[in-house]
């Protein structure tokens, strides 16, 4: 009877133990993972904002509070800019220097178009495809359009303010 308890506790203890063991250094290993994680989101958000003018930071919570994913950088001599989606779509707003916001650019496609905007390009161009949007929206609730449309044989880019639309570019595909 004692060699079958000793048996048992000897198999007991050779079974369960590594396994023990290897839990621990799994949970070890996760919760290292996790720290390092939690470390490098500080530390990008930290390094995204911290030399940011705070007026900048500011313009930006009042007007894209509920935005995903907020990407701050600075560009080079001139400003700040931040990346951010808001309804699904990519914005990019930037600011000067002393952090006053300049405009922002939201790049989408068709369907988000609005219909006002879409008939002045489609009065025109009715064969063409509309490939993206980038509207701008600048001081004195201004907004410009900027929008691709191709066909076959050419790709032009439009540019569309106050209801007046130009031709910026037009290229011939090969």
């Amino acid at each position: 009877m004692e060699k079958i308890l000793i048996l048992t506790v000897i198999v007991f203890i050779k079974n369960i133990v590594p396994v023990h063991a290897a839990n621990q250094i799994n949970n070890y290993a996760n919760e290292i993972s996790f720290i390092n994680a939690g470390k490098n989101i500080c530390r990008s958000i930290n390094d995204s904002i911290e030399n940011i003018n705070i007026r900048a930071v500011r313009h930006f919570l009042l007007s894209y509070g509920e935005a995903a994913a907020p990407k701050w950088s600075e560009v080079r001599d001139k400003g700040y800019m931040c990346t951010f989606f808001l309804n699904g779509t990519l914005n990019r707003s930037y600011y000067d220097i002393n952090g006053r916001w300049q405009c922002t650019i939201a790049t989408y496609q068709e369907p988000q178009l609005p219909k006002s905007i879409r008939q002045i390009v489609k009065q025109v161009y009715y064969d063409y495809a509309i490939s993206y949007v980038n509207e701008i929206s600048l001081a004195e609730n201004r907004t410009v359009y900027v929008v691709q449309v191709q066909d076959e044989k050419k790709l032009k880019i439009l540019r569309i303010a106050d209801d007046q639309m130009e031709v910026v570019e037009e290229i011939e595909k090969w």
